[in-house]
């Protein structure tokens, strides 16, 4: 049978009226209501709609003009609000919010999302239209709650617009350390590492750099620049755009290098020394004269000296001076002529004449008046000679001289020779040494090439060897000398 209506009243609802459907055995027909001014109380958990099974939607509707509802959409298996829900607590969701024909909007009290509610990354990226068109979901439409050094704006892409802007578009001027499109932090490092060397150069000892170049005043800012050398000592290297400048000595410790000068230039060069400020004195290479000069000014030095000498003379050495320590003779490597030798500076020369006849076939050893005659005694007496002239040092003969009284060779010819004793204390056993000049035919000869060693700390004479057919008479021999040092 068809009950009266019941009247309910639902705990913690606020709703107005609702639409219930039961019986009295606890099956609900098919249409129970619910009046306005009346309330019932149940006293049961559960209140079951469409109980018999009766099939399609399951509805609970509120208010009959009201007409709102929350029902079971039978077709599409789904609860519906025909209105908007508010909810006072939260809501816990085990599936997916799906939207319908229309969009799902979460909205606070102002229309934003309370971005504090949003716990962790549970948004799939694929059901956002993300974008920065008008309806799409973009980093402007995220507010930003924090204000920043280098922006004041308000929303994710305001501030990082605001930011990119600061950090610049990493194209460098002159890119010395750090390079164009480079990461802030390839570049940072790069710089970080040449602060440190130049923190170095400035305070100590310049670590190392692994450039093959150390620019000073790189901006050209002009005028002097200075390496300074520590803050105490602060001594400088300087240029100051047209010369370098020490500010104190320069001891160069070098072990078989070479300073260069020049660079190949077709000039004058020579270091300049300016002793009093008002005039330079240079020396250095004279292009034009293509020798070291001093330019003009006086020069003062000191001749290497020892007791022998610094090196054998040869081409390398050729010109130069020493001075023997044991006897005060300056000697020159003298590479004339294939000397090669270490002769003296000064050319000394024996002359000597003979006024007998020095017979054919006859030499010093055989006829006294085949030596010449050297004041009233040497070589005047008998033959070989019991007298003679001592030559304390080793002799090279560079030249002689040769002239007769109209005497010539009819046949044959004539050599000028020296003899000597070898000894220091014997002044009368005479051989013969070196032959100055050989195959003379006429009555005058000479040459200033020579290279005839005679040997020092002995005694000797000099003469001519008569091989010409005839009889010499009235001829003077002149040999010119320096002393060599062996």
């Amino acid at each position: 049978m068809k009950l009266k209506p019941h009247k309910i009243r639902i705990i913690n609802l606020t709703l107005a009226f609702a639409l219930i459907f039961f019986n009295t055995t606890g099956t609900f027909s098919a249409e129970i209501i619910v009046y306005t001014n009346e309330s019932e109380e149940l006293n049961s958990n559960t209140v079951i709609l469409d109980n018999d099974n009766t099939g399609g939607d399951v509805i609970l509707q509120f208010g009959q003009s009201l007409n709102e509802r929350l029902y079971w959409n039978n077709t599409g298996t789904t609860f519906v609000f025909s209105d908007d829900l508010n909810l006072t607590g939260s809501l816990d969701v085990d599936g997916t919010i799906t939207a319908g024909s229309g969009d799902i909007q979460l909205t606070d009290a102002t229309g934003n999302i309370d971005g504090e509610q949003i716990s962790n990354d549970t948004i799939d990226d694929d059901s956002i239209d993300f974008g920065m068109g008008i309806d799409q979901v973009g980093a402007d439409d995220i507010t930003m709650t924090d204000e920043f050094d280098n922006s004041a704006n308000t929303n994710v892409q305001d501030v990082v617009d605001d930011v990119d802007a600061a950090i610049g578009n990493r194209t460098y001027t002159q890119d010395n350390y750090v390079t164009d499109a480079q990461s802030l932090t390839a570049s940072i490092d790069a710089l970080d590492q040449q602060v440190k060397l130049n923190s170095d150069a400035s305070g100590g000892a310049l670590d190392g750099t692994t450039s093959n170049t150390f620019t000073l005043d790189n901006n050209d800012t002009g005028g002097n620049v200075d390496l300074i050398f520590g803050t105490t000592v602060a001594q400088y290297l300087r240029h100051d755009g047209t010369l370098f400048h020490l500010s104190d000595n320069l001891n160069m410790e070098l072990t078989g290098q070479v300073i260069e000068m020049g660079a190949n230039s077709a000039a004058d060069i020579y270091l300049s020394f300016d002793d009093d400020g008002a005039s330079d004195r240079n020396f250095g290479w004279d292009d034009s004269e293509t020798a070291f000069s001093t330019f003009n000014d006086e020069l003062e030095f000191r001749t290497k000296q020892s007791a022998t000498p610094p090196f054998t003379c040869g081409a390398t050495y050729a010109g130069m001076q020493w001075m023997d320590t044991d006897t005060g003779i300056t000697y020159v490597c003298d590479t004339s002529n294939s000397r090669n030798k270490w002769l003296s500076q000064s050319v000394m020369s024996l002359y000597g004449e003979e006024d007998g006849n020095c017979g054919n076939g006859q030499d010093i050893g055989s006829d006294a008046d085949c030596s010449v005659d050297l004041g009233a005694m040497i070589g005047v007496d008998t033959a070989p000679p019991i007298l003679g002239l001592y030559v304390p040092h080793p002799m090279t003969i560079t030249g002689y001289g040769f002239s007769a009284d109209d005497d010539g060779c009819d046949t044959g010819s004539f050599d000028i020779e020296v003899w000597s004793t070898g000894s220091n204390v014997n002044d009368n056993s005479y051989t013969l040494e070196s032959t100055v000049a050989t195959g003379l035919t006429g009555e005058a000869h000479n040459a200033g090439n020579l290279n005839v060693n005679v040997a020092g700390n002995q005694y000797i004479n000099f003469g001519v060897d008569n091989n010409c057919g005839q009889n010499w008479d009235d001829f003077n021999v002149i040999l010119y000398y320096k002393w060599r040092h062996d």
